[in-house]
């Protein structure tokens, strides 16, 4: 690691594949290091929601 130095976008792991979203949620969780490195406890990244309706039925595949 390199002290200071926070990287985001749709390459970075976040668990989701290389998408828009993917890019928006690496920056939301850029932020949110930068402000605990900062000594504040705020959460920008909400929980993933439980799929439902018909989502459901591609999240078991």
């Amino acid at each position: 690691p390199i002290r200071n130095l926070f990287l985001a976008g749709d390459w970075t792991q976040t668990g989701w594949p290389a998408t828009m979203e993917s890019a928006v949620r690496s920056g939301y969780q850029a932020a949110e290091a930068i402000l605990l490195a900062e000594g504040s406890r705020v959460r920008l990244v909400r929980p993933e929601l439980p799929p439902n309706g018909v989502a459901r039925w591609f999240a078991r595949a």
